[in-house]
């Protein structure tokens, strides 16, 4: 695993392109940004991707190692890690942000982070919504940074997402397999109908040709 590279596909599965990343750890998850532009994690970094192919690199802060990211309705991009200060076992988790410069924003927490949260995915409520594997809880992100933990003991939760129905939807084990969770929110009509704007707005800026889409 000396070499990665990020490849882009068309609609029918054929590659289009391969870019060549800079050597290093592996890369865990890639997530679209504005302005034309993909991200990515490494443990020891974050790396951005233009629609021109060119890829830069942002150091994550010292003793972080990065997980999941998303985009985010500030437009930045949000992110999970672990304070990790070469004892893993008492690292704690770490949420944060990175603008679209490189500029980091950290909001430490006091919760374990092993295992860490492998995934952040925005959710219906405008919010962003990741698993705590070992703590069996999910947790709601606001844009300030803070944090608000729902416990689902025993469930051991293991991804979750949005789905169509404006719920969150979870993966969870147990000894005898895997669960699909539905997570109700029970949200407004009003608050549905924002962030669909507010997420149309965030991909298809009013400077781009397919602003369009936010109507």
């Amino acid at each position: 695993f000396d070499d990665y590279y990020i490849a882009k596909y068309d609609l029918n599965g054929e590659v289009i392109e391969e870019l060549d990343t800079p050597a290093g750890s592996p890369i865990y998850n890639i997530k679209a940004g504005i302005s034309d532009t993909m991200w990515y994690t490494r443990p020891d970094k974050i790396g951005k991707v233009t629609a021109e192919g060119v890829v830069t690199e942002y150091p994550m802060p010292a003793n972080h190692q990065a997980f999941g990211l998303e985009l985010a309705q500030d437009g930045n991009i949000w992110f999970t890690a672990i304070d990790d200060k070469g004892n893993q076992q008492n690292s704690k988790l770490v949420v944060g942000k990175i603008t679209l410069a490189g500029e980091f924003t950290l909001y430490p927490t006091q919760e374990t982070g092993i295992p860490p949260a492998w995934t952040l995915d925005l959710g219906p409520d405008g919010k962003l919504w990741f698993s705590l594997i070992g703590a069996k809880k999910m947790a709601v992100v606001s844009m300030d940074g803070s944090i608000i933990y729902h416990n689902f003991s025993p469930l051991v939760l293991m991804s979750a997402n949005k789905g169509p129905d404006n719920n969150i939807w979870a993966l969870s084990y147990d000894p005898e397999g895997v669960n699909v969770v539905k997570i109700s929110l029970e949200l407004e009509q009003e608050v549905i109908d924002e962030q669909i704007i507010s997420n149309n707005l965030l991909v298809n800026p009013p400077y781009s040709p397919r602003a369009g889409n936010t109507t």
